[in-house]
């Protein structure tokens, strides 16, 4: 249940956070990212210290692969994240979040072990 749970919750926190009949934005932020930026922010915002330096988990974080979130769910999840810290705009920009998914989108898919 705990990991249904954790797969549901964006989906959850990212249609709260829009609204009814509201779309997702991204204040106009390249949808693309940077994902070599990305990975500097990855770092420098010590998302590593939970997720590990290349995503592969931690003792207090999951593994992470590539989203299944679109970017524009994406963004929202991380400002009210729930179990994680949120990264609120003054911390984290949505060019800046939106580079970190292009870091994360080169991460192996769920299921592998390494790159498939």
């Amino acid at each position: 249940m705990k990991r249904l749970t954790w797969v549901l919750l964006p989906f959850a926190v990212a249609l709260v956070s829009l609204g009814p009949g509201a779309r997702a934005q991204t204040s106009g932020a390249n949808v693309d990212g940077d994902a070599v930026r990305g990975k500097e922010l990855f770092l420098k915002n010590y998302c590593w210290s939970c997720h590990g330096y290349a995503g592969s988990g931690a003792a207090t974080g999951p593994r992470l692969s590539q989203p299944r979130l679109p970017p524009e769910v994406f963004v929202p999840f991380l400002r009210n994240p729930g179990r994680m810290p949120p990264y609120r705009a003054e911390v984290l920009s949505d060019s800046e979040a939106l580079d970190i998914y292009a870091y994360i989108q080169t991460f192996p898919p769920r299921g592998c072990p390494v790159r498939c």
